[in-house]
């Protein structure tokens, strides 16, 4: 069973299949947003959004969506997969909720978790062109790891990432 996690002004819960309608509402017409991430489904239909939260649902997935505290309004998700004493990081907030914090309060609640759960290292990638995601990261405490090479079918083939660390 995964925590409930709170901060400021979210409840961060575990993503459930139950959230598809919602993803689908904020990423189905915002393709440019979804190809900012490496897995969203594009296009993000119900069927694609379910599909994509069953695969983050498996052994050491810690995905949680990220709703208002005051009206649990859905936003977007956050997560890791845990490997070890290491893990991978990954987020998406919804374009009508940018600019205001979010990625990086329920991150900061993430990595809070992810420490508590023995993780020691975390990554995290974005495209080069996602200066808003290298941000949160920077804000985060992580800090520039080099460029990797990386093929993602769903976004083009062979993509060039960004890559971030941090350690606890």
């Amino acid at each position: 069973m995964m925590a409930l996690l709170q901060t400021k002004r979210f409840r961060l819960r575990p993503l459930a299949l139950s959230d598809a309608p919602s993803m689908t509402r904020l990423l189905s017409e915002d393709t440019e947003a979804v190809r900012m991430t490496e897995r969203l489904p594009e296009p993000c239909t119900e069927p694609a959004a379910r599909n994509w939260i069953k695969h983050r649902q498996g052994p050491g997935e810690h995905v949680f969506a990220i709703e208002t505290l005051e009206d649990g309004v859905f936003i977007g998700c956050i997560g890791f997969k845990k490997v070890s004493d290491g893990a991978g990081l990954g987020y998406w907030v919804g374009r009508p909720f940018w600019n205001r914090g979010s990625a990086t309060e329920a991150g900061q609640a993430i990595l809070d978790h992810a420490r508590s759960l023995g993780v020691r290292t975390i990554m995290a990638e974005t495209f080069p062109e996602n200066r808003a995601s290298a941000r949160v990261l920077s804000k985060l405490g992580f800090t520039a790891d080099g460029q990797i090479e990386k093929n993602l079918p769903q976004r083009g083939g062979q993509r060039q990432l960004l890559q971030f660390r941090r350690t606890f």
